[in-house]
Order: C-alpha cells, then structure tokens, then sequence
C-alpha cells in the first residue's frame, strides 16, 4: 500500500511515516523542501516539491493520504497576518488536497488533521466528539479545516489531536529544561482542564485508522486522563524531584503571548468516546507513566 504524508517532515509526521515505513508500507510525501526531508527520511520512496500547487505526479497509486500540514501555531505572534497563513496552510491546503484526491481512483482514504482548539473555552465541560464548536479563532479554524477534509468523497478520518507529551518534541520536551530548573509555574489559576496524548498513542490511532475501514469520521485524540493545568504542573514537577510553586498569572501570559495566550488558558476536557467505542487501547492512558520515563 502506498500512502502519501503532508507534513511528513514535521515532529508527528516523520514519527507515523517511520511506523509505516517499518510495518512495510511505501510512503511518499509533499514537502516545501524535499531535498531535506530525504535527507532526514532517507526511507520515503519519493518526496514531491509543494509549491503554490500540489504536483500531481504525488497523486499516482496513492491509496491514503495523511494529512497532517499546517504552519506552526504557537511560535509567532498572531498578526492578520499570521492568521491568514495558520488558516491557508491549513484549510487551502487541504481543500486543494482534496480536490486532487478526488480525481484518482485508487485514493480511497483520507486521514486529516484537527484540533481541540475546536471545542473553544469549556470550563468543566465533559467533550466528546458530538459536542459543538466553540468559538474564537481556533474554533474557526478548526471548523473550516474539518469542513474542507470532509469534502474528500470517500473514507474519512479526521482526528482533533490535543498537547502530544513526548521527549522526542512537542510541548513536553520544550517544558523539560524549565522544570528540570525547578521554574516550572502553574498558568494563569491553574484550574483550566488539559488534555493531552502521548505521541506513541497518537501515531496507533493515525495507524489504525488506516488499517480497519469501520473508521471513519471524527475522532478525539486525547488520552483518557485529562487533567487541570495545576494537576500537570505538580505531576510533571514531581517526576523530576523538583518544586513547582510558581504561578504565571493570566494577565502576564496576555502580556507575554497576546491572542496565543488563549492556547494556554483555554479549559477543554476532551474525552476519546469513539477510539474507546471502537475499542482502542491506550499505551499511555494516565499521566504518571508518561512522566515516569524522565
């Protein structure tokens, strides 16, 4: 099976495009820069250049596609500017994808990328997958990005992925230096609710939906264990043998980060009714055997 990876050079990316490579899968993948990505998966059978335009030469015997592009969301202030690019290098994109896959026949999968940012700020609110949108800027943009993936005329999957914790990268290994100093602060009153998977947990739920065709729809990428921002803090603190008295209140974050700060102080519960309904298994399903790898 050959499946094609927007993305693919990204921290998630290149971890699902390594699975697949060593459960024999032939994978390909669309980058702005193919020439690093070979160098960095020297594995992938092809890398297409992405320009303005997606190459339809990444199209040909392609029976999934991954869909996993989008500009980093954190690491610039949000400008008009900015926002445009978060939500082309996401909706356009993928609407673009989609008009591509829906010319060949032998595409039969889509699996796409969300957000939890989706569910907006939900104070103690339980989500699952039928609760509605939120609103903000992240909700818009999770909603035109679903909306453009589920215009794909076959199978989809679309996963709203939460905090991925992994010492390979995303937020966990940019906190560590931080607590291992004993800074690490509590955000904002600390009682806004996390959620969060593991990246090994994250890549079996992209897997698995490639593998069994029953999935199909939206799916909650969230560890069955969210926690309070507070409840992280002293968790991930005391993994390390260190103190976590600090506090970075909420003006100081809107000071620090601007419109981003909403990333931090938002409060989503998210819980993954349909990998459970399904009957997935969790590696990582509570926060003490994550932090107990440091």
């Amino acid at each position: 099976m050959k499946v094609l990876i927007t993305g693919v050079s990204g921290f998630i990316g290149q971890s699902i495009a390594q699975t697949l490579n060593r459960k024999g899968y032939e994978v390909t993948g669309i980058s702005r820069h193919p020439d690093k990505t070979l160098k960095k998966l020297h594995f992938l059978k092809e890398c297409h250049l992405w320009k303005s335009e997606l190459p339809s030469s990444a199209f040909q015997n392609i029976s999934t596609i991954i869909n996993l592009a989008g500009a980093p969301i954190v690491d610039k202030k949000w400008t008009p500017k900015r926002k445009k690019l978060l939500m082309d290098s996401r909706v356009q994109l993928t609407k673009k994808l989609v008009e591509k896959a829906n010319q060949y026949d032998s595409i039969h999968t889509l699996i796409s990328t969300s957000a939890v940012g989706y569910y907006g700020h939900r104070e103690n609110e339980e989500l699952n997958e039928n609760s509605p949108p939120g609103r903000g800027f992240t909700s818009q943009l999770c909603i035109e990005w679903e909306k453009a993936a589920q215009a794909f005329n076959k199978r989809v999957c679309i996963f709203r992925c939460s905090n991925v914790l992994s010492n390979k990268g995303g937020l966990l290994k940019k906190l560590l230096p931080v607590f291992k100093c004993g800074l690490g602060p509590t955000l904002a009153d600390g009682r806004q609710w996390m959620s969060w998977i593991h990246l090994y947990d994250l890549v079996q739920l992209y897997i698995t939906a490639l593998e069994q065709s029953h999935w199909e729809g939206v799916f909650n990428a969230s560890s069955l264990e969210p926690v309070t921002n507070q409840v992280f803090t002293k968790k991930l603190a005391q993994s390390l043998g260190r103190p976590s008295f600090l506090k970075m209140p909420k003006w100081a974050l809107q000071i620090l980060l601007g419109e981003r700060s909403s990333l931090v102080w938002n409060s989503q519960r998210v819980l993954p009714a349909q990998a459970q309904k399904k009957g997935f298994i969790f590696e990582y399903p509570h926060l003490d055997k994550v932090f107990s790898n440091h």
